[in-house]
């Protein structure tokens, strides 16, 4: 369905899963079995950080990885990823995100390889600002693992506070955004996660259910790296911090003991009171841009959709929190980054004058198409299309040798 159904031309978008196994590989298997049959040589450890070209015509002869030269019998083809795990280009690219050190979700090998390659040979970038973020998640692995995982804390007996020990956000707001846009005032910024911020939370939260036992089937943490399986576990590997009171909670994070007890005093006062007077919790959550959907007679295919209708959302409730304490660090979590090379309708890099670099193609989300605001189940599609063309073209061309 579309993520921004105010957009024109949302009512033409249409998302499918291939459900099944862990991380929809359902969709990925096929290609896998298909490279097997053709033979396709995958070439695991082998680091690609160079393009080999024609310093003049820039035409691409190859690449380099590690001390490999490896020859391209026609071109190159850019599937190169992100850049969520350089924190060198975050910095550089995403100054307003109010998080100098976000997690990730995705690879931890997508440390922008690609772009400084595309850089070097006078590639133009394109939505380098454009990035995909999965709201607050907190540390899978370890304290100093960006590993990350999608927060469940059912029980609602929490709150987050930044860098001064305050509250800084109505805990509700996570669930309006849209991959981490959240809308104000008609434009959609990234959701603001100062650094450092922690989630404090109460026994409540802590007995009822595992942390992370929201999300089974997507993300680094889930698929590739799992780590602690229960709540205490997390106490153990030291993700998770845990204390009789407050000040030792505060001690223990590095924050002015005086500044949490007082933040959580308020917040438990404001409770008994039956009101937030600081973020509005406890009350309706209006939200005008969620859609809603008509379905035909008889099939279950969306027909129409609709923005018109304002959608009143469950009010987060209001639910004191009570010892022993726990506080674990959170972030902004990064799903992907979608900037890359720029290319044209035929997945052919461009360089800074519009001109095609000769035998140089890009797919995914490698320079993908979107902009700003990126509608879920996007990149597979887009990946399967980009990756088609991208073949399709460079396989017509005549070996750069002959």
């Amino acid at each position: 369905a579309p993520e921004f159904p105010g957009l024109p031309g949302s009512d033409k978008i249409k998302t499918y899963y291939v459900d099944g196994i862990c991380g929809f590989s359902s969709l990925w298997l096929p290609f896998m079995d298909t490279a097997a049959e053709l033979g396709v040589e995958i070439m695991y450890e082998t680091r690609a950080t160079e393009l080999i070209f024609d310093t003049t015509t820039k035409e691409v002869f190859g690449v380099l990885a590690g001390d490999k030269r490896i020859k391209a019998s026609k071109g190159v083809i850019m599937a190169c990823g992100g850049f969520e795990n350089d924190p060198d280009l975050l910095q550089n690219y995403f100054p307003g995100i109010g998080c100098p050190n976000p997690f990730y979700n995705g690879s931890p090998y997508n440390v922008g390889d690609g772009i400084r390659m595309a850089q070097k040979i006078g590639a133009d970038l394109w939505h380098m600002n454009s990035i995909a973020a999965s709201a607050i998640c907190g540390r899978t692995l370890s304290p100093d693992s960006r590993s990350a995982g999608f927060l469940n804390l059912s029980s609602k007996d929490y709150i987050y506070i930044n860098n001064e020990g305050e509250r800084f956000m109505c805990e509700e707001t996570k669930s309006l955004a849209r991959h981490g846009k959240l809308k104000d005032k008609g434009i959609w910024p990234l959701l603001t996660v100062p650094t450092p911020s922690h989630v404090i939370f109460g026994s409540a939260a802590f007995n009822e259910k595992f942390l992370f036992g929201s999300i089974d089937y997507m993300g680094w943490s889930i698929i590739a790296e799992p780590g602690p399986a229960t709540n205490q576990a997390l106490v153990d590997a030291g993700v998770l911090v845990k204390a009789d009171t407050l000040a030792e909670l505060a001690r223990k994070i590095g924050h002015n003991a005086d500044a949490i007890t007082a933040t959580v005093d308020r917040y438990n006062s404001m409770v008994a009171q039956g009101k937030d007077e600081d973020f509005g919790r406890g009350e309706s959550v209006y939200d005008n841009y969620f859609f809603s959907a008509e379905k035909a007679s008889g099939t279950s295919d969306v027909t129409t959709y609709s923005n018109t209708k304002t959608e009143v959302l469950k009010a987060f409730p209001l639910v004191p929190i009570e010892g022993p304490f726990y506080a674990m660090e959170v972030a902004l979590g990064l799903l992907n980054t979608q900037g890359g090379a720029k290319r044209n309708g035929e997945s052919q890099v461009l360089d800074t004058d519009g001109s095609v670099i000769p035998r140089l193609y890009s797919a995914g989300e490698f320079g993908s198409i979107y902009a700003y605001m990126y509608n879920g189940g996007g990149n597979i599609s887009e990946a399967v299309s980009t990756g088609r063309i991208a073949g399709i073209g460079c396989a017509k061309l005549d070996p750069w040798d002959a």
